[in-house]
């Protein structure tokens, strides 16, 4: 799959939850350069407010959607946007739809005669209708699942300079260290009760077989 795709993204707020922004934006990168990157709501609901915020620190373009009584406003209008471009933006190689909405696989047969490639990123729990017309189907989930392993080999790569260059390896200078690059660890995050449990749980074994035999150094953090 090439990486150099010109890409339009259009989010449907109403279906996508945005704390799985950054997830979602990493993945669509790998693929090429975002010229159109749109997000479509009905901004007074306050089910998808947090977008707001999320939208604006990273260029994405708020399209309001008015509810109107017995209608998808959200769908009508962000299928409208999709045609308009599908039709009079030629440079356009790659739509990136956000949805888990089985609703705009209509939209997706014309993007596919148009010899246009479809993308969507959603929910595991969505229809085939779906997923069985799109190019690719990438499930929130496994985005998630895989940073989250991304990110313990991150630590795992810092805990283990540490171990091999400082003589003092003392459990709570190896605490101390990992807080100061990354503010955000914490170690409950990975089903952990004390820092001691994730070090040991996560990377002991691994220790043991990249540095054969250094696999005493972990322990002497004991």
């Amino acid at each position: 799959m090439t990486d150099n795709e010109i890409i339009a993204v259009f989010i449907d707020a109403e279906n996508i939850n945005s704390t799985d922004f950054l997830y979602i934006a990493h993945e669509i990168r790998k693929y090429g350069r975002i010229v159109i990157f749109n997000i479509y709501g009905d901004w007074s609901d306050k089910n998808v407010k947090n977008w707001i915020p999320v939208a604006r620190e990273n260029g994405v373009m708020c399209i309001q959607c008015d509810k109107i009584s017995g209608k998808n406003s959200v769908d009508l209008r962000l299928s409208v946007d999709i045609m308009k471009i599908l039709y009079t933006n030629e440079i356009i190689t790659l739509f990136y739809l956000i949805t888990s909405d089985s609703d705009y696989r209509h939209v997706i047969f014309e993007i596919k005669q148009k010899n246009k490639k479809i993308f969507c990123i959603g929910s595991s729990q969505v229809n085939i209708g779906l997923t069985s017309i799109c190019d690719l189907y990438t499930k929130i989930e496994n985005l998630k699942k895989e940073d989250k392993i991304s990110q313990i080999q991150e630590y795992w790569n810092n805990i283990e300079d540490y171990l091999l260059n400082n003589s003092n390896k003392n459990l709570s200078k190896i605490k101390d260290m990992m807080q100061k690059k990354f503010p955000n660890f914490d170690h409950r995050d990975y089903g952990h009760n004390k820092f001691s449990e994730f070090l040991l749980n996560t990377y002991k074994d691994k220790l043991a077989v990249s540095y054969e035999g250094n696999a005493k150094l972990l322990n002497e953090c004991f």
